[in-house]
């Protein structure tokens, strides 16, 4: 392993200072100052007091109308949502349609209305969503959106389709989601039949116990689309996803009749560890170029050279996609989104209330701009990375 770090550090230094330093981001001054979309709950007041002060506990009610760009919702149900977020004053919502509405030329009936109190400036998620689109993992429609109680501002929210409504408009039957302690929840499911898929996913952590090579590749791509599930596993290391173990919906592709990926929840991107310590995690992994080690399936790809090797090889292509041009087109185009909700003073003043208080422009240009120069080293130092380790 010592040799190996060796060939690291001298990786370091073989790439192109052109590629450490990259030209800042381009922060126009002409941009649109008008906000696109905005969701208006209109309630009694004894509710809009209640929403905005319960804590830590999530509710279901009635408004007497809620508006998005100043058109009638027919809402089927409204909740609070979250668990960490519930805490602060700003809340997310849970939205059922009975009729549909327009998100990005996508007729949607189910979506979360999240209050990215704890996404500091607001552009991670965001950010993570389009890179990940980018690469092909993430099919969820999402933009910012401003949302108003009784005509008064809340502040920035990213507003985002549901899995379950994105596997309906596929006719996928079966959507799951993994939980702690390697739980796998149904989310929702039409047919009993394809609880059976279920057991099958269960399974699959186990199967490293009996197969190893191409045998547990093949074994394991019967069930998951194992390419989709490398790309995101190599997704997470780039960005150093926190805590991504229990943040992932599997859907059964009708088309494969093997699990699909939907990735939830990027707060904790650009971590300074993953969630259960570095300690735990280089006892596991070592040297492996996976961010966490809480995941048994993710161990068994560390751990058995083949498919590790193919991951390998998946990793390349990622960051042979997210080049230095593609990031910096990216981080641009969040600035350029934010920009109007920063602009009003009203809108930036509910940051006050967030996890990382109160910012304004020049923080968000900064921070954008910080982890622009990071995120451009590491994909290219990864890269250099992963051709060493494929070379031997």
């Amino acid at each position: 392993m010592e040799t190996k770090l060796l060939f690291y550090a001298i990786a370091l230094l073989l790439v192109p200072k052109t590629a450490i330093s990259q030209s800042l981001l381009s922060f126009s001054k002409n941009l649109s100052v008008s906000i696109e979309n905005r969701f208006d709950f209109d309630v009694n007041k004894y509710l809009e007091e209640k929403i905005l002060s319960i804590s830590g506990e999530k509710m279901e009610f009635n408004a007497d109308e809620i508006t998005f760009n100043d058109h009638p919702l027919e809402v089927k149900s409204c909740k609070t949502r979250g668990n960490t977020t519930l805490q602060f004053r700003r809340k997310s919502f849970s939205l059922s349609l009975n009729n549909p509405m327009a998100l990005q030329r996508v007729q949607v009936k189910k979506l979360a209305i999240n209050n990215l109190a704890m996404d500091e400036n607001y552009w991670r998620a965001r950010l993570c969503f389009l890179l990940m689109k980018a690469v092909g993992i993430f099919p969820l429609k999402n933009q910012y959106a401003e949302l108003l109680i009784n005509g008064k501002t809340q502040g920035t929210y990213l507003m985002i389709q549901k899995p379950e409504d994105y596997c309906r408009s596929l006719g996928s039957d079966l959507l799951v989601r993994r939980g702690e302690g390697g739980q796998i929840s149904i989310d929702y499911s039409n047919d009993s039949e394809l609880k059976k898929m279920v057991k099958k996913l269960k399974r699959a952590p186990g199967l490293p116990k009996y197969f190893s090579d191409k045998q547990l590749s093949d074994s394991l791509n019967q069930i998951i689309d194992l390419e989709q599930y490398y790309k995101w596993l190599a997704f997470n290391y780039l960005i150093r996803n926190g805590d991504y173990y229990d943040e992932l919906f599997l859907f059964l592709d009708p088309e494969t009749n093997k699990f699909g990926m939907i990735p939830w929840d990027y707060d904790d991107a650009f971590a300074s560890q993953p969630h259960e310590g570095l300690d735990k995690r280089n006892h596991a992994l070592g040297d492996r170029l996976i961010y966490s080690s809480e995941a048994s399936l993710d161990r068994a790809i560390g751990k058995d050279d083949y498919l590790y090797s193919n991951y390998l090889k998946t990793f390349l292509d990622v960051v042979n996609i997210l080049t230095p041009e593609v990031l910096k087109e990216s981080f641009e185009q969040i600035y350029q989104e934010l920009y109007p909700f920063f602009m009003e003073q009203a809108i930036i003043a509910q940051s006050e209330y967030d996890q990382s208080g109160l910012t304004n422009i020049n923080r968000l240009q900064d921070d954008l701009n910080l982890h622009y120069q990071y995120i451009v080293r590491r994909q290219s130092t990864v890269k250099t990375t992963i051709a060493l380790d494929l070379d031997q």
